[in-house]
């Protein structure tokens, strides 16, 4: 995962950057499954990003991938 700042966001991005990390791995702390630690990932990194949809795979040895956490925009379908 990469994230940039835009300009106008430079000088104030660190500081908030850290604190919404923070309150995720405080959130993390609290899971006790493999399950519950990827929702809550998928959940917490779409309210960092602001993106509609975030997804986190689990891919096999020959490289088929699925779904095992997301969260999204109510309106959006499920996968």
């Amino acid at each position: 995962l990469e994230l940039e700042p835009t300009v106008s966001e430079r000088n104030n991005f660190y500081f908030k950057f850290y604190n919404l990390v923070k309150q995720a791995l405080s959130k993390l702390q609290s899971a006790y499954t493999f399950t519950e630690i990827s929702q809550i990932i998928a959940k917490e990194m779409r309210r960092i990003i602001k993106f509609d949809r975030v997804m986190i795979y689990k891919f096999d040895e020959d490289k088929n991938g699925i779904v095992i956490a997301e969260d999204k925009e109510e309106h959006l379908t499920s996968y």
